[in-house]
């Protein structure tokens, strides 16, 4: 064999090896790329379930209480009587008669007759704050917590304190000089024909309203939250699909690339093989 073939064949040797460390290179590399692009594809992003987290009672107390310490009126709400009826089939009846009961009992019990309320009045707000949410499942959720943050709330101590006078000290005997003192520190209801005692400090009503305020405030925050993460987990999603489909072309890529070295590969092997025949001899 010749210099020169000798030197034929080494190259072929090595242009064979280059071709086939080449090859098994790009086909792993298809083969990791397709499982990013796979795993980009059916991931899904957070779709609002941190938003998911029930409003708790006691923020809603701490709202009300924090707002009366600090003189500021919490957010206006309509009034519990400002709401009309409806005849619809209510999905969530029992969480809005929860609601009524706990409200008539803190208005009856603590307005001690100066403040009424009638419990089908309440029971038709309850509804109609409810019906301001036309997803059936977040009006349910919005009545159910609804029901049990009044029912916890207005039983809370700290609400109760808002409303609930001490107990009246001993009162001096009348002097000559001040014979009307006593009758001067009696707390009396603006607006009334006749001075009337004030059996509380705060309104009930309007504490019951405060209250009301502070948990439909905390709750639109929490259903704008799950929207907007819902809407940012979408953009995400769409994202890594279309990651994943630029990793799926180079996977395709890479695995064509693949193929076409093996078959240079083999086009070298049979080169190689056809040298080693040598000459054909002629016929006879």
């Amino acid at each position: 064999m010749s210099v020169l073939k000798r030197v034929e064949e080494a190259y072929l040797e090595v242009l064979r090896f280059i071709i086939i460390a080449a090859a098994s290179l790009l086909l792993l590399g298809a083969i990791v790329v397709a499982g990013l692009a796979a795993s980009n594809w059916s991931s899904h992003g957070d779709t609002g379930e941190s938003a998911n987290v029930p409003i708790k009672p006691e923020d809603v107390t701490s709202k009300v209480v924090a707002n009366k310490a600090d003189a500021t009126p919490a957010k206006e709400t309509p009034a519990l009587d400002a709401a009309s009826s409806t005849k619809k089939v209510d999905p969530n009846q029992a969480f809005h008669e929860r609601t009524a009961v706990a409200i008539f009992n803190f208005v009856t019990k603590y307005g001690k007759g100066v403040e009424t309320i009638d419990k089908p009045s309440v029971l038709d707000v309850a509804r109609a704050k409810s019906a301001q949410y036309s997803d059936a499942a977040v009006a349910a959720e919005f009545a159910q917590g609804l029901a049990v943050t009044m029912e916890k709330a207005l039983a809370d101590p700290k609400v109760i304190k808002l409303v609930e006078l001490a107990p009246p000290a001993a009162k001096p005997a009348a002097t000559a000089s001040a014979p009307a003192a006593a009758a001067g520190t009696e707390e009396v209801i603006e607006g009334a024909d006749q001075p009337v005692a004030r059996p509380f400090k705060e309104s009930p009503i309007g504490i019951v309203n405060d209250v009301l305020g502070t948990y439909m405030h905390l709750f639109a925050e929490k259903v704008d939250k799950k929207a907007q993460e819902k809407a940012q987990a979408e953009i995400d999603e769409a994202a890594r699909k279309a990651t994943a489909l630029t990793q799926f072309y180079f996977a395709a890529g890479a695995f064509g690339a693949f193929l076409m070295l093996v078959f240079i590969s083999i086009v070298v092997k049979i080169e190689r093989n056809l040298r080693a025949l040598g000459p054909i001899p002629p016929a006879n």
